[in-house]
């Protein structure tokens, strides 16, 4: 998060949450043959 790369979460009342199609697509960005992952 602190590279800016990470998604950031969305605001729900007083809750902070991800969306899980964000970390999916983060993920399969991050996870790449290229990287060894």
């Amino acid at each position: 998060m602190a590279l800016g790369s990470f998604p950031g979460p969305r605001k729900i009342g007083a809750r902070s949450v991800w969306v899980k199609a964000d970390i999916d697509r983060f993920c399969a960005e991050v996870a790449t043959p290229e990287s060894g992952a």
